[in-house]
């Protein structure tokens, strides 16, 4: 002690707690864990979904804008590129955030090959009324697949179903309730939104959670035998890790699993995407 305070140091000093104090840290971190876990379940739709309601423009695509009805009585307009020569149409599901009107670059190169393209923008999306949800965004997928067959003709054996990120969801759950599709395209598809909830949330049980759930793992196993299947992902996805394209494929081994070693989430359409996606569809035909 004495060599200590001849250098000008301090022993640390021991801190007792009683036992209130304790209990009221240990309560209010309970209120608090509570508190934070009530915000995420009540409001998680807010963190899920990033709607750009604004007016979509896509005409510069050759898409004209087409309106469909949902079986929940809501009125939606998406944008519709007619195929050339009987070629396929992608009935396309976009990300989570923005709206079809900055997915140009996705269908831009499919329209000039002469393949048809169907944005199937959602409610809440693009100036379309409802509000965002997993069996909402089914019901919109129903009904712009139910326009392409009734009123513009096209047979489901030549539509290609084609999600991207949150919009895998839709494109899966449409396999699953019809096997006559052409084909199914996943780029940077998830496992479940309860996966990619638990790793940005690791302390808080999303599986009680998370009411949106969008099991693409439970479902990809069960699809047709006959319907090939595209999965292209990202090594470097820090959003929806790589390991969900591995899962996936693990599960459903006919998958046709692409990695882009250089993309990560948001620039995976930098690195030549749209020309493995051709290479697919012109193996469909």
């Amino acid at each position: 002690m004495r060599a200590c305070m001849k250098w000008g140091l301090r022993m640390p000093l021991k801190i007792k707690y009683t036992r209130k104090q304790i209990s009221d840290f240990v309560l209010a971190f309970v209120l608090c864990y509570i508190g934070i876990g009530a915000v995420l379940y009540f409001c998680q739709r807010d963190f899920i979904y990033l709607p750009d309601r604004g007016e979509v423009k896509l005409s510069h695509t050759g898409a004209l804008p087409v309106v469909v009805q949902t079986d929940d009585g809501l009125s939606l307009r998406g944008w519709y590129a007619a195929p050339k020569d009987g070629n396929p149409v992608a009935v396309y599901f976009h990300g989570n955030a923005g709206n079809a009107g900055s997915r140009d670059f996705a269908a831009i190169p499919f329209i000039r090959q002469g393949y048809g393209f169907l944005f199937a923008e959602y409610r809440g999306y693009g100036g379309n009324p409802g509000s965002p949800s997993e069996q909402g965004f089914y019901n919109d997928a129903r009904a712009y697949i139910n326009w392409l067959t009734t009123t513009a003709k096209v047979g489901p054996e030549k539509i290609i179903l084609y999600g991207e990120s949150i919009g895998t969801g839709p494109a899966v759950k449409m396999a699953e309730e019809r096997s006559d599709f052409s084909g199914l395209i996943l780029v940077s598809p998830y496992t479940s939104l309860v996966a990619v909830a638990q790793k940005l949330y690791p302390v808080f049980p999303a599986g009680l959670i998370v009411r949106d759930r969008y099991d693409n793992l439970s479902r990809i196993g069960g699809l047709d035998e006959d319907m090939p299947i595209l999965l292209i992902h990202g090594r470097r996805d820090r959003t929806i890790p790589f390991a969900h394209a591995q899962e996936l494929k693990a599960a459903n081994d006919r998958i046709e699993l692409v990695p882009v070693d250089a993309a990560g989430h948001n620039d995976i359409y930098m690195h030549g995407t749209d020309k493995k996606i051709v290479e697919f569809i012109k193996k469909l035909n």
